[in-house]
């Protein structure tokens, strides 16, 4: 759904919503990250993810879930000609193209790892220009969007394909056990 409503992803803040506790919180203040609060996306009403944004002054930006742990955490530098640099924990492909960059690190990886493996993503993506700053969560807001609507369809392509692939074969079958 979200790679064929890319433009259909909605942003905005979660005010109530205090900043998650824990060692990777901890080990993000004390290399400069700021809490700027939390954020929703939905998806035709829909809440698809929530993410606590910490942010740096060089340009940094990482989500973490509401957990506070690394499983699902991505960081993501986003420069003004549209470049962006994204590395996530977990699983998935890494998706190379000519202004945007993707990296999976894997499961069990620590912030150091997400911090070092995003280092060599932005090196790869900035050709030496500054980064996008966000100082509040409503310019981090702006940055979803705007990676929605220049990478969204790049990042999903190879998951969209394969879903579609399962979801004609679930029919299929349904229409042969139905004929039966």
């Amino acid at each position: 759904m979200r790679f064929l409503l890319a433009g259909r992803v909605r942003h905005r803040s979660l005010d109530d919503e205090s900043a998650p506790e824990g060692p990777v919180v901890e080990g993000l203040e004390t290399r400069g990250f700021r809490y700027l609060g939390t954020r929703l996306e939905t998806l035709l009403g829909l809440p698809s993810r929530v993410a606590a944004v910490y942010a740096h002054a060089d340009g940094r930006l990482v989500d973490l879930p509401p957990s506070g742990r690394m499983a699902g955490a991505y960081a993501m530098t986003s420069y003004e000609n549209g470049r962006c640099a994204l590395t996530r924990t977990g699983t998935g492909q890494d998706v190379v193209r000519d202004r945007y960059r993707s990296r999976a690190i894997g499961t069990g990886k620590t912030l150091r790892d997400l911090l070092e493996a995003h280092a060599e993503s932005e090196a790869a993506v900035s050709l030496g220009d500054k980064p996008r700053v966000a100082t509040s969560l409503e310019e981090r807001l702006e940055l979803g969007r705007r990676w929605y609507l220049d990478h969204a369809r790049t990042e999903l392509l190879l998951p969209a394909v394969l879903d579609g692939l399962l979801l004609g074969a679930l029919i299929v079958f349904g229409v042969y056990l139905w004929t039966l």
